[in-house]
């Protein structure tokens, strides 16, 4: 009965080992339960639509009303204001009911932002459905597009900086917490203070470390984008360096507060990896924050990767210049602050 001996020695061996405890059973639980989160809300429609209503006949209010039901509707007065927050990116699409609509002398206007992808067209398909229950086949609608930069939706927009977001924070978190975790088990660090190494010194080594992995891995990943695959950036490359940074410097310092509590290598990858996956998916990297229930998009305002993505997305597909992204970057820079405040004051040197 050797085979029932080993296979207890092989289980108890691998009830040691936290990462693979964690992956085998928390991290699956922990996906189900993001997923389920993210689309607990599919029998609605929680995009935010801008409405510009001229005609106010019954035929315009019942149409309305309907849109109401499904997307979450803000009417404004102004269409050239209406427009211009399309254009800037900050609604997705505007609903034009002209006068005479009531009347069917006059077509309703969708204009809708192109550069939203998939979202844009969700919008587009909902709206189209509505307006075709009301009038049937022939619908009195006209769907225009207004542009950024780039007239075309690039999905390497999307991907490149979100797997850029999401790989940077998990190897910078990976990378600087389990050397640093390794290196106190070892009882290097106490040895390489004993040299004439002050302790500052040696922590800042370890970052620069850290931060120029994350330079090397950006760059490479918007290299591929952009010589490869095409990918067009509307803004500054300058910027998009600079949000690159503050990323990098995300992640250096993620692993710095993960060092101080983690006690084997194994957890801090766990616990870089628990924290960075569902950030990455409620943060936008994955898909669109609009496409989420409500208060989930409440929860990723709160989140660092909303506004990294926020602001690669402003410079590379809206070309907007620092002080438009500066909101977003202050956001990353507070959680830079914090994740080094507490990661150093809690930091050990020694087991």
């Amino acid at each position: 009965m050797k085979a029932p001996t080993i296979a207890a020695k092989s289980l108890r061996i691998f009830s040691r080992e936290k990462g693979g405890l964690f992956f085998t059973f928390a991290f699956p639980l922990l996906l189900i339960t993001v997923f389920s989160l993210v689309f607990s809300g599919q029998g609605s429609i929680n995009i935010k639509i801008l409405a510009v209503q001229q005609d106010n006949g019954p035929l315009a209010n019942a149409y309305i009303t309907a849109l109401d039901n499904v997307f979450e509707i803000e009417k404004v007065d102004n269409i050239a204001y209406a427009e211009a927050r399309v254009l800037d990116g900050k609604e997705v699409a505007v609903i034009i009911i002209p006068l005479g609509f009531s009347t069917r002398t006059e077509n309703v206007r969708l204009v809708y932002d192109e550069s939203r992808g998939e979202l844009a067209n969700t919008t587009i398909r909902v709206v189209e459905g509505i307006t075709q229950q009301f009038f049937g086949t022939q619908t009195p609608i006209s769907v225009e597009s207004v542009h950024g930069a780039y007239k075309k939706w690039d999905a390497t927009q999307q991907y490149v900086p979100g797997m850029a977001v999401m790989m940077t924070l998990m190897i910078g978190g990976i990378g600087v917490s389990t050397r640093l975790v390794v290196q106190r088990k070892t009882g290097t660090f106490m040895r390489n203070l004993l040299a004439p190494i002050g302790k500052m010194s040696f922590l800042g080594g370890e970052l620069l470390c850290g931060f120029v992995i994350g330079c090397l891995q950006v760059a490479l990943f918007f290299s591929i984008g952009y010589f490869i695959f095409g990918m067009k950036i509307a803004g500054s490359l300058l910027l998009v360096a600079l949000v690159s940074a503050f990323v990098i410097l995300l992640g250096v310092s993620f692993g710095i507060l993960i060092s101080a509590f983690a006690r084997s290598p194994d957890a801090a990858s766990g616990a870089t990896q628990a924290f960075v996956f569902p950030a990455s998916a409620l943060g936008g990297l994955w898909w669109p924050i609009e496409l989420m229930p409500s208060f989930i998009q409440g929860i990723a305002q709160v989140l660092p990767t909303t506004h990294t993505m926020n602001a690669f997305q402003d410079v590379i597909v809206r070309g907007k210049g620092v002080l438009d992204i500066a909101p977003s970057l202050a956001v990353v820079a507070g959680y830079i602050i914090v994740f080094l405040a507490i990661g150093l004051a809690l930091f050990k040197w020694q087991e």
